[in-house]
């Protein structure tokens, strides 16, 4: 990073790229969210487990390709334990929005704001939506995206120095 005559400079180029490391950190969180919620929202049937594909098949497995193992310890589960692990942990009510934002992703914010208030996380509008940016950055934080990023973050500063 050049400096050029006065430290406002190099101020606003630093917050710059935070702000450009802080969305793509975001992004990254929010495509394994929405992983998530392809997972555990669109196949809650099908989870995958022999007694599923019993059930949905009545009684029978009809597969052509013999015996498909089970996935276990998909991305999708690890986020899955995030979410549990906040609602257990004091943070009942960001799990229950970010619950609501990705798994009923077509409804409108009041029907998602009615629905809290049915299951008990009455909230406001603000309230969601600051209640949803907590539980991204707690997730964001379980997954260690601040790592993975800080390491992009040096390789552009240092790129941005030279």
């Amino acid at each position: 990073m050049m400096r050029r005559g006065n430290r406002d400079d190099v101020v606003v180029t630093e917050s710059v790229t935070d702000s450009g490391l802080r969305s793509l950190m975001m992004r990254i969180v929010d495509q394994r969210l929405q992983q998530w919620a392809v997972e555990y929202r669109d196949h809650p049937t099908r989870a995958w487990t022999i007694l599923a594909r019993l059930i949905d098949h009545a009684g029978f497995v009809p597969d052509v390709r013999g015996h498909v193992p089970t996935p276990i310890n998909t991305q999708a589960d690890e986020i899955e334990q995030i979410v549990q692990r906040m609602s257990t942990n004091g943070m009942h009510k960001a799990a229950m929005v970010l619950r609501c934002e990705y798994f009923d992703k077509h409804s409108p914010d009041e029907a998602r704001l009615e629905h809290l208030r049915a299951v008990g996380c009455k909230t406001s509008r603000s309230g969601y939506y600051e209640l949803l940016n907590i539980a991204k950055f707690y997730v964001a934080g379980a997954i260690n995206v601040s790592e993975k990023i800080g390491r992009v973050g040096d390789a552009v500063r240092s790129f941005k120095s030279s």
